[in-house]
């Protein structure tokens, strides 16, 4: 891994803003309600609580430009996954909803932590360090909010390990939807102006963008949809890869791609469910066994009764499956699943310890 930012911890919200804040603008009563709302009690349980350095490794030690404000970062990502928010609408509400700031520890309206992009490649950090360590840093700091919010309470509660939610040591570089919209565009770049022309309908809602801005636009409830557009484009492209590009280096990666995450019967095709999925999947279309491989030299190390962890999930079933569609988990891939599994769980504890304290 490669490393260009410094890691610094981020203090500002303590500090407050010399432009003044929020609560400067707020007559009594709405300044009693933003100070009493759930979001500012998520700034107390939760991002403040957030051990930034915990996040350290994934950066480097040596002076350059520092890195955006982690528990910024963490505490949307949280809020993201507990209300099933898409992308774009968590950078909406970082951006313009007061209360929303007030969780992640922004008091002014003159700032943005981070953008996009700084928001994905902090998730690929986190990806590139478990590959590397086995370490998964999201869990770890469940396991550090939960501790200390029973230990707060005074409260004694069981782990309650969920093998439904079991999150396998394998983990893909690319969620699924942004696997397959990736191999489309690259056999895009391959096919002549004729082709390009001939299927321009199919691959026009895709071009003009890279497969993580095309995902960073879906909400949960078009997952579906887009699976089935994106199903009906391999199925179009399919015997066109193989006959005019078999030789290529994408056509064969198309194949593989296929075969894994599609089947085809009478002419019709379906997309393969999850649970069929093996953890000998392509992950990247960029190096289809390095990862696989390191990671799996990284798991044969570890002692057997870490080699058969698994993630505690402090939640029930029922509390979790409410933010999942008709009980499927809409999360793609394994590090997304591992991830959305994590920061919902995070969620659904602060939720508890907000109506035992509160109500």
């Amino acid at each position: 891994m490669i490393y260009s930012i410094m890691f610094r911890k981020n203090t500002e919200h303590l500090q407050g803003s010399i432009f003044g804040t929020v609560e400067m603008l707020l007559g009594e009563s709405q300044k009693k309600a933003y100070l009493e709302s759930r979001e500012r009690w998520f700034y107390e349980l939760v991002f403040k609580r957030i051990d930034e350095k915990a996040f350290a490794p994934l950066y480097s030690e040596e002076k350059s430009r520092p890195n955006a404000a982690i528990n910024c970062m963490v505490g949307a990502l949280i809020l993201q996954s507990y209300n099933r928010w898409s992308y774009e609408f968590l950078m909406r509400q970082v951006r313009f909803d007061i209360l929303m700031r007030s969780a992640i520890g922004l008091t002014s309206l003159d700032e943005v932590p981070f953008c996009e992009a700084t928001l994905f490649n902090f998730q690929n950090r986190l990806l590139a360090y478990e590959l590397a360590t086995g370490k998964h840093l999201i869990e770890q700091l469940f396991d550090g909010l939960t501790a200390e919010q029973l230990k707060t309470l005074k409260l004694k509660a069981d782990y309650q390990r969920c093998d439904s939610m079991q999150v396998e040591s394998n983990i893909r570089t690319y969620s699924r939807i942004q696997l397959l919209i990736e191999v489309l565009l690259r056999v895009y770049r391959v096919f002549s102006e004729e082709d390009k022309e001939r299927f321009r309908g199919s691959f026009e809602p895709f071009v003009g963008k890279s497969s993580g801005q095309y995902v960073y636009r879906i909400e949960h409830s078009e997952l579906g949809t887009e699976f089935e557009r994106v199903a009906a484009v391999y199925l179009a492209i399919r015997e066109t890869v193989g006959t005019t590009y078999g030789e290529t280096e994408i056509a064969r990666i198309f194949g593989r791609v296929f075969d894994e995450h599609f089947t085809v019967v009478d002419s019709r095709i379906t997309i393969r469910p999850s649970e069929d999925l093996h953890s000998g999947i392509l992950q990247s279309p960029d190096d289809e066994d390095v990862l696989r491989q390191k990671r799996q030299r990284n798991i044969r190390a570890l002692p057997e009764e870490l080699r058969n962890l698994r993630p505690n999930v402090e939640a029930t079933m029922r509390e979790f499956s409410r933010r999942t569609e008709a009980g499927k988990l809409k999360a793609r891939g394994l590090f997304k699943a591992e991830l959305f599994a994590m920061m919902t769980a995070i969620g659904i504890n602060f939720g508890r310890v907000y109506r035992y304290t509160c109500t």
